[in-house]
């Protein structure tokens, strides 16, 4: 059956469809709330209340989305283990899902987060700018937060000292990759390879020009089939998606912001007609771009 998960706030807790004996809250310096979660919405939509909470979800098994809308718009989306979900507060989302969701949901309070903040890098999380991830590739976070899961909900059995330290590790991976300031960007956290952030600053400064994947290529001194490679390892898909993905936010942006026309926009961004252009947006927001524009 399909599912609705909603993080919008409601007053009857009830409503989350999840058993709070399955919540798990540990007692170290950085308390983090763990819940397992196994959702089959079969009758009703269920609805997420933490929105005051920093979350991260993390599935344990692939999940296919139908839907998604409110802070992020894609549709048809494909979850694989290794990617997570990251969401700070305040941010609102509603899925839509066929099936049942398998996985574990972290979450920390802010004052867990500005303690480690400032621990960790002397910051004040007020002065931060948070990035929201949905369906993100980032295998070390992931593997990290189920293995924090496993250990909650069974009891430690490596021992609560253990389990701290893996904590202030992810919050550590976290901020790093989530988390930016005036002089700390962390767009390209994650990223290690030289050759990825060539490409990368290559095409972010050449999205309106057109430009081959072999060009691309040059630039970063490597050949097509490993340049793939190592796109799909740390970015989590192909460099040619990432340059078309680049190009969809761009729109986005200009369409928000500048009073070009969609048939200027999508020939300014380098897509061969308005048709493929409207295509890739509407896969990227759930939307058409006129729509898009309309919300303001």
């Amino acid at each position: 059956m399909d599912g609705v998960f909603n993080s919008s706030r409601m007053s009857d807790s009830r409503a989350t469809g999840l058993d709070s004996e399955h919540m798990h809250t540990t007692t170290g310096a950085l308390p983090t709330s763990v819940m397992v979660q196994k959702l089959d919405c079969s009758a009703s939509p269920l609805d997420r209340l933490h929105q005051d909470v920093f979350e991260l979800f993390l599935p344990s098994r692939p999940l296919s989305l139908h839907e998604v809308s409110g802070e992020f718009h894609r549709q048809c989306f494909n979850y694989r283990v290794g990617s997570i979900g990251f969401s700070n507060p305040g941010v609102a989302w509603r899925i839509e899902w066929q099936g049942t969701i398998e996985g574990a949901l972290l979450m920390w309070q802010p004052e867990v987060m500005q303690k480690a903040a400032s621990a960790l890098f002397g910051e004040d999380i007020s002065q931060l700018t948070w990035r929201k991830a949905l369906g993100d590739y980032v295998p070390a976070i992931a593997y990290l937060g189920l293995d924090i899961a496993n250990q909650v909900t069974s009891d430690y059995p490596a021992g609560e000292k253990h389990v701290e330290l893996l904590i202030e590790a992810l919050l550590s991976l976290c901020l790093r990759r989530y988390a930016s300031t005036k002089v700390r960007d962390t767009a390209l956290a994650g990223i290690m390879s030289r050759q990825v952030l060539l490409a990368i600053n290559f095409i972010n400064a050449n999205l309106t020009v057109e430009f081959s994947i072999d060009e691309i290529c040059a630039q970063s001194a490597v050949s097509k089939s490993h340049l793939n490679r190592l796109f799909r390892t740390e970015v989590g898909i192909s460099t040619w998606e990432y340059v078309q993905r680049q190009r969809i936010q761009q729109a986005g942006k200009l369409l928000k912001t500048s009073n070009h026309t969609i048939g200027h926009i999508s020939m300014l961004l380098r897509f061969n007609s308005r048709s493929n252009f409207a295509r890739r947006f509407f896969l990227e927001y759930g939307c058409t771009p006129s729509e898009y524009r309309e919300r303001g």
